[in-house]
Order: structure tokens, then C-alpha cells, then sequence
């Protein structure tokens, strides 16, 4: 009786040395399953083949961590650099598209430029005829021309008028032109330049300028 004792005991403890490692790896596998890579079995003291068993699966398992925390390293570089990427193609997409509304308005000014260059031909000539006109009316007629004097200074002022606008468009649609002369400016005359553009518009609006010379400067009222 006491050796079948003696056998019971040596057969439980042979089966707690099996089942203990097993149940453990079964549990770590749960576990990782989970998504806990650091599960472990834990077992250091056994050395029966259950045991190497258990030993190799934590090997295993440290290997698929330090290939799972790799992959997590790559995988936030490849964003990073992706994400640098697309600020790069939004950059040149932006620049792109700013360049090419400029080539646009490029296109729209040089079209402004020819018609404006074609506008102020038709308008010069025929004020350049009215004005070689008036010269020879002038010369023809002498000291005749005195009673219509004022009616000759007016038309003279107009043709001048028409000349100086057609200039300050010329100058509007093409800077490029006039880009390289630096010629002095005197801000009245400027002032004077841009009231006759607009002069037209003042008279619909019934808008009166009046001039101070002593202060240089322009009152507008209505």
C-alpha cells in the first residue's frame, strides 16, 4: 500500500510538470492573441522537453516583438515621409498655379496692350490731322483769325487733351515701355494728369475741383 502511495504521488507530480508548462503556453498564446506581445510563459526552472518547449516559445516571442516594434519604427517613417511628400506636391501645386495665373494675366494685359496700342492709333491720327489743320488755318488766315481766336486755343486744348490721354493709356497698358525712362516728375502735374483722365466722370457727378497753389494741394467738393 505504501508504494502504490509512493507511485500515486510521483504520477501527480509528473503530470502537474507537464500540464503546468502547457497550461502557461496556452495562456501566453491567449495573451498575445489579445495583442499583449510581452506575454511570457515565465518557466526558467523546468529542463524536461516541455520545458525546452516553453523556453523556445518565449524566444519565439521575443523575436516578434522586436520584428513587430521594427516594423511600428518603418511604418511611422513611411508616414513621415509621405507626409513630407504631399506638403512638397502641394507646394509645387501651388506655385504652379500661381504661375500660371500670372501667365494669364500676362496674356490679358498684352492683349489690353495691342488693343490699346491699336485704340491710340486711330485716335491719333485724327487728331494729328485737326491739329495740322488748325496750323494751316492759322497761317492762312493771319490776323484774320483774330475774331476766332479763343474757338483755335479751345481746339488746340482738346487736341492736347486727346494726346495726353492716349499717352497715360499707352503707359497703363504697356509699363514695360516706359519702364526705363526716369524722367523727373512734379507731383502737381501728376495730380493735373490723372484730373484730366477722370475729368469726364467729375462733370457727370457735377464735382467742381478748385486748386491752392500756395499749399500744393486740391479740394474736391460736390
Amino acid at each position: 500500500y505504501g508504494d502504490w502511495s509512493s507511485d500515486v504521488c510521483s504520477s501527480d507530480l509528473w503530470a502537474a510538470g507537464i500540464f503546468r508548462p502547457l497550461e502557461a503556453m496556452n495562456a501566453t498564446l491567449s495573451e498575445v492573441e489579445a495583442g499583449a506581445l510581452g506575454a511570457r510563459t515565465g518557466i526558467t526552472e523546468s529542463t524536461d522537453e516541455i520545458g525546452r518547449v516553453a523556453h523556445h516559445l518565449d524566444a519565439m516571442l521575443d523575436l516578434v516583438q522586436q520584428r513587430d516594434a521594427q516594423l511600428r519604427r518603418w511604418t511611422e517613417e513611411l508616414d513621415q515621409r509621405v507626409a513630407e511628400r504631399t506638403r512638397e506636391l502641394q507646394a509645387a501645386n501651388a506655385e504652379l498655379a500661381a504661375t500660371q495665373r500670372q501667365l494669364i494675366m500676362s496674356e490679358k494685359l498684352a492683349a489690353i496692350g495691342e488693343i490699346t496700342a491699336g485704340v491710340a492709333h486711330e485716335i491719333n491720327n485724327p487728331a494729328a490731322v485737326i491739329q495740322g489743320n488748325l496750323d494751316v488755318a492759322r497761317e492762312v488766315l493771319g490776323p484774320a483769325v483774330a475774331p476766332v481766336k479763343t474757338e483755335f486755343n479751345l481746339i488746340d486744348q482738346q487736341v492736347h487733351r486727346i494726346t495726353v490721354i492716349v499717352s497715360k493709356l499707352l503707359q497703363f497698358a504697356r509699363p514695360g515701355e516706359f519702364a526705363g525712362h526716369l524722367d523727373p516728375v512734379v507731383p502737381s502735374e501728376v495730380v493735373g494728369d490723372a484730373l484730366l483722365l477722370v475729368q469726364h466722370l467729375m462733370s457727370r457727378g457735377e464735382i467742381a475741383v478748385a486748386r491752392v497753389q500756395a499749399a500744393t494741394a486740391y479740394r474736391f467738393c460736390a
